[in-house]
């Protein structure tokens, strides 16, 4: 009992006191809980990538997951270990607020995250799932780069460099 309730009041100090921000399409902090997402973004990628568009390196091992995971099942890896990964990887969830924006003029909205098997009632709003993949208007590639790194190299939530006298070493 003495454990569940001291576990209880950790988690409670986590969500009080933790935040994780979203802007727009960003699909890294959606990449392990929110698998749907991650495929709708492949699904948006795929008229980029059939025009012959190079994808970052980072951005490619991403979209290579399902490849590889299919390429190690055809290897002789059990499929019981990917099933175990993907069962792991689906249970993910952010603990906390979490901050989106869904574009640079939009006010933020504090999303929860209650898991990828939670059954939402009708009257819940702002759900981390409630927030559908927008597609891309332009380039695919530099809209996603865009989404992930706004908030760390501005004009998002970062400071401008050259006001602050930093430099990059």
């Amino acid at each position: 009992e003495d454990e569940d309730a001291e576990a209880t009041k950790f988690i409670k100090d986590v969500v009080d006191n933790s935040c994780v921000i979203i802007f727009a399409n960003d699909v890294v902090p959606r990449a392990y809980g929110y698998l749907s997402f991650v495929q709708d973004v492949i699904d948006g990628a795929l008229p980029s990538l059939a025009q012959g568009k190079k994808l970052p390196q980072a951005i490619g091992w991403v979209f290579g997951l399902e490849e590889k995971i299919e390429d190690a099942v055809e290897s002789g890896i059990q499929i019981e270990k990917v099933q175990d990964l993907i069962n792991v990887a689906s249970q993910y969830r952010h603990f906390g607020h979490i901050i989106y924006y869904k574009d640079e003029s939009s006010e933020p909205r504090i999303l929860e995250d209650k898991g990828a098997f939670y059954e939402k009632d009708p009257s819940e709003k702002n759900l981390l799932r409630d927030v559908k993949f927008g597609g891309y208007e332009t380039s695919f590639v530099e809209e996603l780069l865009n989404d992930h790194m706004f908030i760390v190299d501005g004009p998002g939530l970062a400071y401008d460099y050259d006001e602050v006298g930093y430099e990059a070493k």
